[in-house]
């Protein structure tokens, strides 16, 4: 049975070396205690438009939890709840991507903002 940590605040699952490999490979910048590098989102903060691609959303951050240590068994669909991690997507593009959609379905002044920007974005033919 395949051990990982698991995020006590969004059950997102990372490798069995996460804790062994803190600071080194994983969570750099982080501090010396090993935690969550998963990201929640700040419905509170003022929303943002990015330059680069012209898109909105609410300011994200690390969520900073604890992390256990499981077993899932190998045909578990919790397998497919595997974090994005930082290492694996430096510039948060990824990671964006996810928070945003999260904030869409969440947050209904984010449903209006995104439709508007789709709306926009066909208008102008921007994929």
């Amino acid at each position: 049975m395949p051990r990982f940590f698991r995020c006590a605040r969004t059950g997102l699952l990372y490798p069995a070396d996460y804790v062994e490999n803190w600071g080194r490979k994983y969570g750099i910048g982080l501090g010396p205690e090993p935690v969550s590098e998963a990201l929640v989102n700040n419905y509170g903060g003022d929303i943002a438009i990015n330059r680069d691609n012209m898109l909105s959303m609410r300011p994200v951050a690390v969520c900073k939890a604890q992390v256990d240590l499981v077993d899932i068994p190998d045909k578990s669909p919790e397998l497919k709840r595997m974090a994005i991690l930082a290492i694996d997507d430096p510039h948060m593009d990824e990671r964006a991507q996810v928070m945003r959609e999260r904030q869409r379905e969440h947050d209904p002044k984010m449903r209006r903002i995104y439709e508007d920007e789709k709306a926009f974005r066909a208008k102008v033919n921007v994929n």
